[in-house]
């Protein structure tokens, strides 16, 4: 090894262990004034999927500390719920939300518009659910015509038997100020234990805004430090690797990297980067941090039992939005009114001297010389003529017969005398 790069190792060794950010950005233009729009927020300091206990019959995990949903529409409406411990769909309804003959706590800080305007959780007692627990916790939510936010923490966050979490904590901001608009929120945990690995200073990152017909989009997520069994790695999109892997590619901590792997797979736990993503349109955006994703799971037990798996996010946010310009309405002219102008006709008197001055007639309009009649034109004299036929049938007909058979009448009697 050169001295040059024992002097760089040196140097690197007295860095901080991790200081990861991955961030992602991106912009688009688009007509200045909206119509309609909506945006909504989804955080959570940390959140678990998947399931568990297999030795003691399966159940599914879907559960959160310090987590946040808010909207705002052009409605306008507007809400947000902020939790500092959300238990999940099962706990909710097979436990029913009670623990015995006690009731479960599971609070809440919740706001709409229309409607309660604001909701403030102070401080929260520690909380057990099933094989989660939590500790005290706080929450506050707001809602408005065009604004909304919540903030919410948790203390310490357990599934027993898999994971130690403290300090959770989850914000979010909607508002709209004329023709902009703005999302923000933040996601992360001060420190994740998941069985070797540990993790501090996980956050989570996401913003959108529409400001003067500009739209931008960015999500990021950072790592502050981890370790494996004590000894310092990095993380990435791949997975692990020791301190320094990128100054020594092929010596002692390559083999470092190799030996934490096998330590993680061991304890059946991997962990990655998910790579934040933020597209942006021209009539809306989308701003997701990604996350730290940390897998756990056991092996299947004898008989075919299906083994534990479980999935951990932590500092993961999501924001999306979406709007419509306002359609113009082109004005309509109409072309100035001119009325009607009369043509008129001069006669000249060609008598004497002495005959009256020119007069001015104006134009007479002549008679109509025919009748238009179903489309078709008939001259005045077929007008009478054919009223003075229907005349003869209408009346002379009747007047006819009646004449014939009284004449029929008086030859019958004749002929019997």
């Amino acid at each position: 090894m050169s001295r040059r790069l024992v002097l760089a190792w040196a140097i690197a060794s007295m860095l901080p262990v991790v200081l990861l950010a991955a961030t992602a950005a991106g912009a688009a233009d688009q007509p200045s004034h909206i119509a309609s729009y909506a945006t909504t927020v989804i955080a959570g300091g940390l959140t678990s999927g998947g399931t568990v206990g297999a030795s003691g019959g399966l159940v599914t995990i879907d559960s959160a500390s310090a987590y946040i949903r808010a909207r705002l529409d052009s409605g306008p409406s507007s809400a947000v719920v902020a939790d500092p411990v959300e238990p999940g769909a099962l706990v909710r309804t097979l436990v029913g939300q009670t623990v015995g003959q006690q009731t479960l706590p599971i609070p809440a800080a919740e706001a709409q518009y229309p409607g309660t305007g604001s909701s403030t959780l102070d401080v929260i007692p520690a909380t057990a659910a099933g094989p989660l627990s939590t500790g005290a916790g706080s929450a506050t939510a707001k809602a408005a015509a065009t604004a909304a936010s919540g903030q919410t923490t948790a203390s310490t966050s357990e599934l027993s038997g898999v994971y130690q979490g403290s300090g959770s904590y989850s914000t979010a901001s909607l508002a709209r100020t004329g023709d902009d608009l703005v999302a923000e929120s933040s996601s992360g945990v001060s420190k994740l234990v998941v069985g070797p690995l540990t993790v501090a200073g996980v956050e989570g990152t996401a913003s959108i805004k529409l400001i003067a017909g500009r739209r931008t989009s960015v999500a990021g997520i950072t790592v502050g430090s981890a370790s494996v069994a004590g000894t310092p790695v990095t993380i990435d999109g791949d997975g692990v690797h020791a301190a320094g892997q990128t100054l020594v590619p092929l010596g002692p901590v390559q083999q470092t990297t190799e030996q934490l792997n096998q330590q993680l797979a061991a304890a059946g736990v991997a962990v990655h980067l998910l790579e934040a993503t933020n597209p942006v349109t021209a009539t809306g955006a989308s701003a997701d941090s990604g996350g730290l994703v940390i897998t756990v799971s056991s092996p299947p037990l004898p008989g075919g039992v299906a083994g534990n798996t479980l999935t951990l996010y932590a500092g993961r946010t999501v924001e999306t939005e979406s709007d419509s310009p306002e359609i113009p309405v082109p004005a309509v002219t109409f072309p100035p009114f001119v009325p009607a102008q009369t043509t008129t006709t001069t006669i000249y008197s060609g008598g004497d001297l002495g005959a009256p001055a020119p007069t001015a007639v104006g134009n007479q309009q002549a008679p109509a010389r025919f009748v238009a009649i179903v489309g078709r034109r008939l001259t005045i004299l077929e007008v009478l003529l054919a009223f003075a036929l229907w005349q003869l049938l209408t009346l002379g007909g009747p007047t006819l017969t009646t004449l014939v058979r009284r004449r029929r009448r008086q030859r019958a009697l004749g002929a019997r005398l």
